[in-house]
């Protein structure tokens, strides 16, 4: 993990993956990666299941993370695409 990444929270993100797998029975990977380029978006978050494509999450708080699993390793639910402002 970067320190963008950390310093938006990562290490509570990453453990919280993780317990969520273990909460809803899920056999699954949390893979910690470095920089993305994009510290503006941190904390970011791909999920990927089997035989589907990989979604990427932004701005994840570890909160927000059960749900994220649930609603699309479980329900197979995509959330709307939210506008966000870049500062541009």
């Amino acid at each position: 993990m970067g320190s963008c990444g950390l310093a938006s929270g990562a290490a509570g993100v990453l453990e919280a993956a993780r317990a969520a797998l273990v909460r809803l029975g899920i056999d699954g990977t949390v893979q910690p990666v470095g920089c993305v380029g994009a510290c503006a978006w941190e904390v970011i978050m791909e999920v990927t299941r089997p035989g589907g494509e990989a979604v990427t999450y932004t701005d994840v708080v570890a909160e927000k993370v059960p749900s994220i699993l649930e609603a699309y390793l479980i329900h197979r639910r995509v959330p709307e695409p939210q506008a966000r402002d870049n500062g541009v």
